[in-house]
């Protein structure tokens, strides 16, 4: 809970401006002066003072209230915890002691005693009518976190974190941790220890550390190549679905627009280019970190101390306008935001769940972990907490989650007093009411030349079939060819990759049967425009033994017709293929039929029918064997072949 704490002023005032009532002049003075050697910091001194002064005048309430000031500034609880209740015992309805009660409250927080500390916020409450809205609102929270806390320690879910090995831990200090949708590539921030002069550890300027997954286990760390890491401090930084584009936090840059900024570099070959400002329509003047990118790339996500916020610390984002340009940030609302802290927010790779921190949601107390889903109509829903022994009344943040949802990835910090002795990444199995509604899986693979196997800088456009809606648009690697598209279970997508002189080429992903959810690993191999090239239209549909085009077939036929614009010399056969079910004469009229159908939309698009030819060839032509399921499916194609160029 104290991170809550930096709102509000706690220490009841050292000093009172009157005697008070039953207390001898000598005893008030005496406690002056103690209270002016607390002020010096001379602690030892002051508490001498004012315990061999209680010893005289034990109904001193406000001595006991100072020494309990003093006990907490010393970070001895169980002194400060004696003292402040003897000063309420005294004096239970003094409103200058409200805030002892608030203390108090925290107290028996932190040691589980859920039942007194939810009576010593009550208290607050009762007591301090004139405060502040937000110093209310804590008390509130904390109040209704009494029960929740309780609730939950009595139904814990099961959490069994794994610290990773020391390949990835291995720096000092590692955090915030985040992964490519292939789990292939581990990013994190790091910090490196250092001793001072007078022997103290210390830690060197955060930058930014990566790890790959090979055969199963991670590479050492080491930091990131190219101009991304400076003498300045890199961190909480997120790296996008296929591992090509960053974003990171940088403080006090000569190009910074705030006291730390977000900036964006992306992967040329094996080396990371010169970062680049996101801008004003993305950063403010104050402190902008803690960023995450939509797997298509297109809405970042990120906290922010800028005006215009529901709290001290709010989630924002900015959208890609149609052009590629970053919109201006807006806020995400007070169903993530509330009045205190809200930060560290991780966007799923299925872009509809957001997993993030806060200390004003109901929780364990300090930031707790929680996640919200995005409804059909594109709104929040109300944060769900991750629950006990996840959360706890310490500080739970910097979490991660894989695309299939089903592990987490989180750090560990641990304190000796005031310093930080070490930060290490954890992972661990996700119970299943924490994991998002809609998991995630991926293809990836590389483009190539189909004749020269020479690797192609190629686009790739990802649709949803039911909508025809376009999920996400990138290239492929101009120097590898490779790719990395995110697919989410329960939808139907075609993809498409095209280059200038090249036939498109399509695929199909239906995952709405939730039947089968694994990666796919896919190489596409273009042909050349050239005569007698031929493709499969894989996203072209008719019900079973029928000749009318289902609705999902648009898409694809949309890309056809725009193919044919751009090659306005193109003249091409539209051809129809069945398997080898049924009669003969029946599957070549079907086939003959389905390549019409196709014929008749390309002209009713305007595509001059003089460029056009179709042909049914029923189970003439197979591109496998009949004797399998899948093979017959294969068979079962509308193909198109360039008959002139």
């Amino acid at each position: 809970m104290h991170i809550l704490f930096y709102i509000l002023v706690f220490l009841v005032p050292l000093s009172v401006t009157s005697q008070p009532s039953g207390i001898s002049k000598k005893a008030y003075i005496e406690y002056q002066d103690a209270v002016q050697l607390a002020r010096r910091m001379d602690y030892k001194t002051a508490i001498e003072k004012i315990e061999k002064l209680l010893k005289k005048e034990p109904t001193y309430a406000e001595a006991h209230a100072g020494l309990g000031n003093i006990y907490k500034e010393l970070q001895k609880s169980g002194k400060a915890i004696e003292h402040y209740e003897k000063a309420i015992a005294l004096k239970p309805e003094e409103p200058q002691f409200a805030l002892i009660y608030f203390q108090l409250g925290d107290y028996y927080f932190k040691q589980k005693n859920y039942a007194d500390s939810k009576a010593r916020y009550a208290k607050y409450l009762q007591l301090e009518t004139s405060s502040k809205k937000i110093s209310r609102a804590v008390a509130e929270l904390m109040f209704s976190n009494c029960d929740f806390a309780a609730e939950q320690e009595k139904n814990p879910i099961p959490f069994y974190p794994k610290k990773l090995s020391t390949r990835i831990n291995c720096i000092g200090l590692q955090y915030y941790p985040a992964l490519t949708a292939d789990e292939k590539t581990i990013l994190f921030t790091g910090r490196v220890p250092y001793k001072l002069p007078n022997g103290v550890t210390d830690w060197k300027d955060e930058n930014l550390y990566y790890s790959i997954d090979e055969n199963g286990l991670w590479t050492k760390a080491v930091p990131l190549p190219g101009a991304v890491n400076t003498s300045e401090s890199e961190g909480t930084a997120c790296i996008s679905a296929d591992g090509k584009t960053l974003v990171f936090t940088a403080c006090g840059r000569k190009d910074t627009y705030g006291s730390c900024d977000l900036y964006i570099s992306r992967l040329e070959g094996k080396i990371w280019s010169t970062p680049k400002n996101l801008g004003q329509k993305v950063n403010s003047t104050a402190w902008d970190s803690h960023p995450s990118l939509s797997s298509d790339g297109n809405t970042l996500y990120f906290a922010s101390i800028r005006k215009g916020g529901f709290g001290s610390h709010d989630i924002w984002k900015s959208e890609k306008d149609s052009t590629g340009e970053w919109k201006t940030s807006v806020n995400l609302g007070n169903t993530i935001n509330t009045l205190l802290d809200d930060l560290g927010p991780y966007i799923h790779a299925n872009n509809k769940t957001l997993y993030f921190a806060s200390n004003g949601h109901t929780g364990m107390g300090g930031y707790d972990l929680f996640f919200s889903n995005q409804n059909e109509t594109g709104e929040w829903e109300t944060p769900k907490n991750f629950g006990y022994p996840v959360n706890t009344s310490e500080n739970e943040n910097a979490f991660a989650i894989t695309a299939n949802g089903k592990t987490g990835y989180f750090s560990v910090e641990k304190r000796n007093g005031v310093r930080t002795d070490s930060i290490d990444i954890y992972q661990f199995t996700l119970p299943e009411n924490m994991r998002p509604k809609i998991p995630s899986t991926y293809t990836k693979g590389n483009v190539f030349d189909a004749k020269t196997k020479l690797p192609l800088e190629a686009d790739l456009e990802l649709y949803e079939l039911k909508t025809g809606k376009q999920s996400v648009k990138l290239n492929s690697d101009k120097v590898d060819g490779s790719y990395l598209v995110v697919l989410n279970e329960g939808e139907s997508y075609g993809l498409f990759c095209s280059k200038d002189g090249y036939l498109f080429k399509s695929f199909n992903f239906d995952y709405s049967d939730k039947k089968s959810f694994d990666a796919k690993m896919l190489d596409i191999y273009l042909e050349k425009l050239e005569v007698d090239a031929k493709v499969v239209l894989n996203n072209v549909f008719f019900p079973t033994a029928e000749y009318k085009l289902e609705d999902a077939s648009k898409t694809e036929l949309e890309k056809l017709v725009k193919f044919l614009n751009y090659n306005k010399s193109v003249t091409i056969e539209i051809s129809g293929h069945t398997d080898n079910v049924g009669k003969k004469e029946n599957n070549l009229l079907l086939s003959k039929n389905r390549a019409k159908s196709v014929y008749d939309f390309l002209v009713t698009q305007n595509i001059d029918a003089t460029r056009l030819v179709f042909e049914g060839y029923g189970d003439a032509k197979p591109v496998m064997s009949n004797e399998t399921k899948e093979g017959r499916q294969m068979n079962r194609r509308t193909e198109f072949r360039v008959v002139k160029k």
